[in-house]
């Protein structure tokens, strides 16, 4: 504890490195510093910088011919310009009276038969040049496209020797070691795999540079990375009798090209889910390369340090690899599992450049995650029917005030049919406390679903296939009668496309409107299909009841139920 009260850690000791002795026996495989073998770590590190820069100069040569072609010619120019100032002023007159010359010939009429000539026979000659194509180059663009089966295939394997390479490289680093190159390792079963996953993907990625007419994309892109960091170790170990563990953990990158096999394979339709895998594996590669990363520094030590007398010192610690992995999972979750200190400047320098990169893509990919895997509302979920039930869907005009009396009268205690079915609404808004608190008090009854009729995805999720019937309402206190009762009929048509034998219940305010519903092909009253005219009905009513007094009260008592509590009974009614 210093003055202040807060926790000091005590500064690591620098350990002098064990210096090789040409009598010491020493056992193989052994950490290369102890047989007198340089390491070539950073060999391997500045190999993976330097070739994506060499191959992009490689495949840019003819632009940077271009520009320094240019950059001469306008030296050229500007060194000759005095000179050549009186012939260009002389070429400039001669080209102007050429102009004039041809400015006073009428011009041609353009034809439209020309430009479909010329369209053809470009369309001809492309169609030449396609077919001298070698055929080597033609399987070239098949094996390097994941589009078809045979690229698909090779993409698999690449996935597995991946899936293979960093099963070996978890292996060795998931134990306490010396060094993390060892000198004196063949024959090894696991080295020899390693190189063999190696030369593979050195082979496809050949394959996908040759292929792919975009040639500089696929030479900087994370895969190529993973294959410039990890092949040049492996191969060179192989050759001087040593293994190091290297920078295998890119290989977690082409983990993606699963979800690439499966979106065009159709598994994986959904262009959500795709996105949604691919930020999922980004995640991971990250906290995967970043750990790998630290755990490297940390075992290695910092390079610059020496003693005095200039022996190097170590300033590291001999960590596994799950031990980094839990302290850079710590910095994004904020709950550090690992009980590491980082002690090399390296190891600083790398949590805070993830810290930096997890700020702009895993600040902005967990978000998109947890969107995508968010767990939906109740009310979008899809209707699962009962066998012990049958249903039917009430849309249009809904709110809590209809549902409500629709509800009180359809489940009246003296409809005994009605407690074999369940009402299912179907709104383009959410529920809100009124509509909420009705559904809760017809739970086992009444299911509420957010959605379109005009949508052919929420018909589906309400099984109308499968409804007893559909009821649209009308809105009885719209300002624009007729624009409500176009809506409904809109409605009717949508429920008819979908199944034409579909029953519908439809209300209407105006009369006139009934011929635009009756003259739908599909509209069958047979079926059970009903037009009910507010308007029509209300008149109706009134007309009748002028013929016979009291007609009125007697349907309105015939249509509806109503019931008294035991205490408002009259005791003459019993």
């Amino acid at each position: 504890m210093d003055g202040q009260g807060a926790c000091m850690f005590p500064k690591p000791q620098l350990i002098p490195k064990v210096k090789y002795e040409g009598n010491d026996n020493i056992t193989l495989p052994a950490p290369c510093f102890r047989v007198g073998e340089p390491e070539l770590v950073y060999v391997y590190f500045l190999i993976g910088i330097i070739l994506p820069l060499l191959a992009t100069l490689f495949l840019q040569r003819m632009a940077i011919v271009r520009f320094f072609l240019r950059v001469g010619q306008k030296i050229f120019v500007e060194k000759c310009r005095p000179e050549r100032a009186a012939d260009d002023i002389g070429a400039s007159l001669n080209d102007l009276s050429e102009a004039g010359s041809d400015m006073e010939q009428p011009p041609t009429a353009p034809t439209e038969i020309v430009p479909s000539l010329n369209m053809l026979k470009r369309v001809r000659s492309l169609m030449e040049r396609k077919a001298r194509r070698p055929m080597w180059h033609r399987y070239l663009n098949q094996m390097s496209s994941s589009q078809t089966l045979f690229g698909q295939i090779l993409m698999g394997v690449g996935v597995f020797f991946s899936c293979v390479s960093l099963f070996i490289y978890l292996k060795y680093v998931n134990r306490h070691r010396d060094s993390l190159e060892l000198c004196g390792t063949m024959p090894n079963v696991y080295q020899i795999l390693d190189v063999m996953a190696n030369l593979y993907m050195l082979v496809y990625f050949i394959i996908r540079l040759a292929g792919n007419p975009k040639k500089q994309k696929v030479a900087v892109d994370l895969h190529a990375f993973g294959d410039y960091f990890c092949i040049p170790a492996s191969i060179i170990g192989v050759g001087l009798n040593r293994y190091f563990t290297g920078f295998t953990y890119f290989r977690i990158y082409n983990l993606i090209w699963i979800v690439d096999i499966c979106a065009n394979r159709g598994v994986v339709r959904s262009a959500n889910k795709t996105r949604l895998l691919k930020l999922l594996v980004l995640v991971v590669m990250l906290v995967t390369v970043s750990a790998g990363f630290l755990h490297l520094a940390e075992n290695l030590g910092d390079p610059w340090i020496y003693a005095p007398d200039g022996t190097p010192l170590y300033n590291g610690q001999n960590v596994v690899y799950w031990r980094c992995f839990l302290f850079i999972y710590g910095r994004i979750t904020w709950l550090d599992l690992s009980g590491i200190r980082v002690l090399t400047h390296t190891g600083r320098i790398i949590v805070y450049a993830f810290q930096l990169i997890a700020m702009g893509i895993i600040g902005k990919a967990i978000p998109r995650i947890l969107q995508e895997i968010k767990i939906k509302a109740e009310y979008d979920k899809k209707y699962e029917p009962c066998s012990m039930f049958l249903h039917i869907i009430v849309c249009g005009h809904v709110t809590s005030n209809t549902m409500k009396a629709f509800l009180k009268e359809f489940y009246h205690i003296d409809r005994y049919f009605a407690e074999h079915f369940k009402v299912v609404v179907l709104s383009d808004n959410p529920p809100d406390e009124a509509m909420e608190n009705l559904a809760e008090r017809y739970f086992n009854k009444l299911e509420y679903k957010r959605g379109s009729i005009m949508r052919l995805k929420d018909l589906r999720r309400v099984n109308l296939a499968d409804a007893a019937a559909t009821l649209i309402l009308a809105d009885r206190t719209a300002a624009d009668a007729d624009a409500d009762d176009a809506a409904n009929i809109m409605r009717v048509v949508s429920v008819k496309n979908f199944k034409g034998t579909a029953r519908v219940i439809v209300q209407i305010a105006h009369y006139h409107n009934k011929a635009y519903l009756q003259n739908i092909p599909s509209w069958n009253t047979k079926n059970g299909d009903v037009i009910i005219c507010i308007a029509e009905l209300r008149l109706g009513l009134l007309a009748q009841n002028c013929h016979a007094p009291g007609f009125s009260t007697l349907m309105a008592n015939l249509f509806t139920t109503r019931s008294l509590d035991a205490k408002t009974k009259d005791p003459a009614c019993n």
